[in-house]
């Protein structure tokens, strides 16, 4: 039938799926299209936050009466919404409603400036420790400390630093919270300038270097089966 909505008869599942191709911007958005989508992005197992495309607007699909609509009457969107230009705030926003017990991939591209995320990186991690994350990528972190107080990533299996800062031992330690880690991809920088790098993982298979400032990198992983 013309007009029909099929996409609200697939099952939440199915729904919740097509939702994980989506940055979190426009997993939230569709909270708009019908109440029986509103809650579904907080079953998202993927939460990838990019800041580098991140849309002032609400949603570019749909009218903007029909989002003004939902700003009124849905708090979650009211507050996505009344959010949406403070990064740390999404986040927040996001994890505070996320509802799955289990989450797949953890992605984070920040503005290097914020300051005010560089405060909120442990809360996140420990958001995805929590969640038993299995993929972790965070992208333009300008100061990442030690972070020793952390708990364990137990079900890390893949895990990317690009464009990351890190302070004298802070990679080492994140790293040997890491025991399961298979995937690495690393594009640090350390300050202030450290001579060497210690990566300690036995279970590592795949291992990428595109650009570290270092004078010495030392790696044991004896089940290494790629190295770029």
């Amino acid at each position: 039938m013309e007009g029909e909505d099929r996409i609200s008869f697939l099952p939440d599942e199915l729904i919740i799926h097509i939702l994980s191709f989506l940055n979190m911007n426009h997993a939230v958005s569709t909270s708009v299209l019908s109440k029986s989508w509103r809650y579904l992005w907080t079953f998202n197992p993927r939460m990838c936050f990019d800041f580098e495309t991140f849309q002032p607007q609400l949603c570019n699909f749909a009218s903007k009466e029909t989002a003004n609509t939902y700003i009124r009457v849905n708090p979650y969107i009211r507050n996505f919404a009344s959010n949406r230009n403070n990064y740390v705030a999404v986040i927040d926003h996001c994890i505070q409603q996320y509802q799955a017990k289990k989450l797949q991939t953890l992605s984070i591209r920040l503005d290097v400036s914020n300051e005010d995320a560089l405060l909120e990186m442990k809360t996140w991690l420990d958001f995805a420790i929590d969640k038993k994350v299995e993929d972790l990528k965070l992208y333009n972190i300008s100061e990442l400390f030690s972070l020793s107080d952390i708990k364990c990533f137990d079900s890390l299996k893949s895990l990317c630093l690009r464009d990351v800062e890190a302070f004298d031992g802070a990679i080492e330690t994140l790293l040997s919270k890491c025991t399961c880690l298979q995937k690495l991809d690393l594009a640090i920088s350390i300050k202030p300038n450290w001579n060497k790098l210690y990566i300690s993982l036995p279970e590592l298979q795949h291992l990428s270097i595109h650009f570290i400032r270092y004078h010495s990198l030392e790696i044991y992983a004896p089940n290494l089966l790629s190295l770029k």
